[in-house]
């Protein structure tokens, strides 16, 4: 038993727990000696992802609660154990994400927009699965057309907080500069991130990869703005159609994002629509009622 798996277990029976729900996925099958602390049918794996160790490693944990429909359906497919499988829905702070910025209009321009600039942020990791480059794509596109007021907000980095690059975040960067109508600010504490919601006009989440759900969709609805999403994974059970576009993943992504950010630039009275919508959307997702669906299968 390695030194991880001792202090699970350790902590386990030190508070005689009647329900054990594992966050880590380091080494499913390890967890097994937990079964004689609760039964079985008291373990469950969190899932945040679509891909989740090997077969052998989940039959030791046949149960599952999932963030997203999606990832449920994934994780029962691939799973040959019979189990209990939920879904409980991710949160945020939405509260934090809905307040109103004060003195907006300063804000935007102390990073050099003017009150007529159609401002688009992107917020998230610089890596290929979250279609970065496809957005700069996009604006690309965008600047071709002479739409000189649409402009990029870029916040991220390759890996969080974590100051190691990449050869794409690199190349991403890169380009960033190179480019007129993009202003990009690297990463950003989650602690002030909402504070770049709300100085923005919509939010972009162009994902190329399968999403487990996309906190990010939750945020932005939060602080009003409309979105440009992809059809991905579980994101799309998370908004609506009364305040997401939401494009196909092809080859034709970059042209599809950059006439969707121009058609809302030119719309207001949808988006405004667009971003009362999702206000009221994200109240389904507030900390309090995660709270309540999490513990909703244990009691």
């Amino acid at each position: 038993m390695d030194f991880i798996t001792y202090q699970y277990r350790y902590i386990a029976k030190r508070e005689k727990v009647d329900v054990i729900v594992l966050e880590n996925p380091y080494r499913l099958e390890k967890f097994a000696v937990l079964k004689d602390i609760v039964s079985e049918e008291n373990i469950y794996y969190h899932l945040h992802w679509t891909e989740s160790g090997n077969i052998i490693d989940r039959q030791a944990i046949p149960n599952s609660i999932s963030i997203s429909e999606y990832v449920k359906n994934k994780w029962i497919k691939d799973n040959p154990q019979f189990g209990k499988n939920y879904v409980v829905y991710n949160c945020v702070d939405v509260e934090r994400f809905s307040a109103r910025v004060k003195n907006r209009d300063e804000e935007r321009e102390k990073l050099g927009f003017t009150k007529q600039d159609f401002v688009v942020l992107f917020c998230g990791r610089f890596t290929p699965e979250k279609g970065v480059d496809k957005l700069l794509d996009a604006f690309e596109i965008i600047h071709s057309n002479k739409e000189e007021r649409i402009k990029l907000l870029l916040i991220g980095s390759a890996n969080y907080s974590s100051p190691k690059s990449t050869s794409f975040s690199d190349n991403v960067i890169f380009r960033a500069k190179q480019m007129d109508n993009v202003v990009y600010l690297g990463y950003i504490p989650n602690q002030i991130i909402h504070l770049y919601f709300g100085i923005s006009d919509i939010l972009s989440v162009p994902s190329v990869w399968e999403e487990g759900a996309g906190l990010v969709a939750i945020e932005g609805m939060a602080a009003g703005l409309p979105l440009i999403i992809t059809q991905s994974g579980g994101m799309v059970e998370y908004v609506t159609d009364d305040c997401a576009v939401k494009l196909p993943i092809n080859d034709e992504l970059p042209k599809s994002l950059a006439n969707a950010i121009v058609d809302l630039s030119k719309n207001p009275e949808r988006r405004d629509a667009m971003g009362k919508a999702g206000r009221k959307r994200a109240e389904r997702f507030t900390k309090k009622n995660y709270y309540k669906d999490f513990l909703k299968f244990f009691v």
